[in-house]
């Protein structure tokens, strides 16, 4: 048993005496009740004390509704006794509340509830439940007490809300009292009936407008119940969307390498998981990759203390805020986080929570996560740009260049583009093998040969390109992923792997202005270093008509990179990487600046992937219209290329895409 609940029960047993022992004491002398009295101090402050010793804070939305000048009849649903202690925490002025008989059985503490006034009820004898009303209907109008009442006459154990009786209705018709609707939020999650361990989480309690009564006749209850029972699951859908539970977990990436996953479930019960990237080449400006360091563990590598981080500091505060309200969850972690780079918390700690907070709230909205993210206009598929031959940081091979490219760009639908891009990498794997070259695979499932330089690449391309039975520049077309920051030396760029020596920045444009010459090139991301903004600038100047320039390293998917970049007109392109930025807010406005922007957009997976498909949804949601998640091979990358699939099917003859025409060809 934890100490938090081993504190609740001696805080339970302690103050129960005291406020109890002290209400029936009182009781005993006959001191007069009167609001703001001894009596309703007693059970005020005995309820407050038991929240806080339990750390179960209440949070009360639209006390402003209540009336305080004349006594009312609070309805509200009844799952716990945390409900009862919630209420008399929370609720202005004097109440008193209709409660079963076996409270009132109890040594001390039903000596004071009679004391104070509180009303017991026979549920097993009809008329003397009627009696108990007639009683609360007197207290009512004696004008000293409003009255809480529990229509739905016994506790919820799921928190799903009963049939209510209609003896409540009858007496609130018979007091001429207003109805005031209450809904308090999943409590019995708290402490289960029957179970003794606490598991502590905020109480949300909702107040309804108030039902008025007067002119109601007693045949009128039933409706009246009615009514006051739509209020009531008008409230608790209110609730539906809020978080009740956050879990993290260490799982393994693509590369066997720990990184973090993550379960949100809501109260509606709908739920959603989310797992973690992580990249190879990692731009300097990117959001903080919180790793253990403990070498006895995956070489340092470890993620406890990003879960652990998730679990008791993350979890506890969004438990109770609307999944629904994407912005404030993400930017209640960012305040929580407090470092410009999420050096605290860390990036795959808040952005598995902010990705899974997203799916549950898309599955408690019955959508599909594109359709949730992107509204009902989301119809465009992207263009795969499919890596299907590696170098660089992604492979041990001799290629400088980070990944090499087919762009299906004569295809008319997604399947079809993907069908070309997999028929092409088939294709190559053929011409490799044909000329005694490995077949094995990097990273993000391309081919992984020792080619003598670059080039070699891109004629081994081409030469798959033909063989696969299509027309290069006219179905399809090469994008690269050059990665030149990690080329990067002392200000000139360096062709370790393929020993090309090194090249200036100019001499880095007039290469790809050879290449762009003899070969379809539609794309180049990160020609040049991260903050060679000299560089870039000279680069987009001399290319920028001829393609597109995409920063990856140069921009970090961080709104305030790509306003320098758009600023000194840099690029025209930015990849999006969810993991650079670390949450799903940051990702959404770093797209939108530069759409305004007239730039481009490739929503692009990691080299340390999981099966998690978030991106693909993603990449229709936004309609950016490209989308890199590697080759034809590994589960990891063909797992976003399936999801496409499926929401290309689902969309039937509403899909578009958008081929040669994204590319202004």
């Amino acid at each position: 048993m934890s100490v938090r609940t081993l504190w609740y029960y001696l805080v339970l047993a302690v103050s129960t005496v005291y406020h109890a022992g002290g209400a029936a004491v009182a009781g005993l002398f006959r001191v007069k009740t009167r609001v703001g009295g001894i009596y309703d101090w007693a059970g005020t402050d005995w309820a407050r004390q038991i929240l806080k010793a339990a750390g179960t804070p209440v949070t009360p939305e639209g006390l402003e509704l209540i009336p305080r000048d004349r006594p009312l009849m609070y309805a509200s649903n009844h799952s716990s006794m945390f409900d009862i202690w919630a209420l008399f925490a929370t609720l202005p002025g004097s109440v008193r509340f209709v409660a079963k008989q076996e409270l009132f059985k109890i040594p001390l503490l039903g000596s004071a509830m009679r004391a104070v006034g509180h009303i017991p009820i026979d549920r097993a004898a009809r008329k003397k439940a009627f009696e108990a009303y007639d009683e609360a209907a007197r207290t009512i109008q004696r004008g000293t007490s409003s009255i809480l009442v529990f229509p739905e006459g016994t506790r919820s154990r799921t928190g799903e809300l009963l049939p209510f009786k209609n003896a409540p209705f009858a007496l609130a018709i018979a007091a001429q009292v207003p109805i005031v609707p209450v809904y308090v939020h999943h409590t019995f999650e708290i402490l289960p009936k029957g179970a003794w361990r606490l598991r502590p989480r905020p109480i949300r309690l909702l107040v309804g407008t108030p039902i008025a009564t007067a002119g109601l006749k007693p045949e009128d209850r039933e409706r009246l119940r009615d009514q006051v029972r739509a209020a009531m699951v008008a409230l608790q859908s209110n609730t539906m969307s809020t978080v009740i539970s956050v879990h993290a977990r260490e799982i393994l990436d693509s590369r066997g390498n720990p990184t973090v996953e993550t379960d949100v479930t809501l109260a509606s019960g709908a739920s959603g998981t989310a797992a973690v990237p992580s990249g190879a080449s990692t731009g300097e400006h990117e959001a903080v990759e919180l790793r253990d360091g403990d070498g006895k563990r995956f070489g340092g590598k470890g993620v406890l203390e990003a879960v652990k981080n998730v679990n008791e500091v993350i979890g506890p505060r969004l438990e109770g805020m609307s999944a629904e309200d994407q912005i404030a969850v993400d930017y209640a972690m960012l305040d929580l986080d407090g470092t410009p780079n999420k050096g605290h918390l860390g990036a795959n700690a808040i952005l598995s929570v902010s990705l899974a907070v997203a799916r549950a709230a898309a599955q408690d909205a019955g959508l599909p996560l594109y359709r949730y993210l992107g509204g009902p206009v989301s119809h465009v598929l992207p263009i795969p740009m499919m890596n299907i031959l590696n170098g660089g940081a992604h492979a041990a091979n001799t290629v400088d260049s980070q990944e090499f490219m087919v762009v299906p760009i004569g295809a008319e639908t997604f399947p079809e583009a993907l069908r070309m891009g997999v028929e092409t990498f088939h294709a190559l794997k053929k011409v490799l093998a044909k000329r005694g070259l490995s077949t094995a695979v990097g990273d993000e499932g391309g081919f992984a040969p020792d080619l003598p330089n670059d080039e070699a690449a891109l004629e081994a391309i081409m030469a798959a390109i033909e063989a696969a039975g299509f027309e290069a520049g006219k179905d399809i077309a090469i994008a690269l992923d050059v990665a030149a920051s990690e080329l990067y030396e002392d200000g000139t760029y360096t062709f370790k792997k393929s020993k090309g020596g090194k090249k200036s920045a100019e001499e880095m444009i007039a290469l790809y202005k050879a290449w762009i010459d003899r070969y379809p090139i539609v794309s180049i991301e990160d020609g040049l270093a991260e903050d060679d903004w000299t560089g870039w600038a000279k680069l987009t100047e001399s290319l920028q008509e001829r393609v597109q320039l995409v920063g990856d390293d140069l921009f970090c998917t961080n709104v305030e990179r790509l306003a320098r970049g758009i600023e000194e007109n840099v690029a025209n392109a930015i990849l999006i990487k969810v993991n650079q930025i670390g949450s799903l807010t940051e990702t959404l406005q770093c797209i939108e600046l530069g759409r305004g922007n007239g730039y481009g957009a490739v929503i692009s997976h990691r080299s340390g992937e999981t099966e998690d498909t978030f991106i693909a949804d993603l990449a229709v949601a936004t309609g950016v219209g490209q989308i890199k998640t590697g080759s034809a091979s590994r589960s990891e990358r063909v797992a976003k290329y399936n999801q496409l699939l499926r929401i290309a099917e689902e969309l039937g003859d509403v899909a578009h895409y958008p081929g040669r025409h994204l590319y202004g060809l």
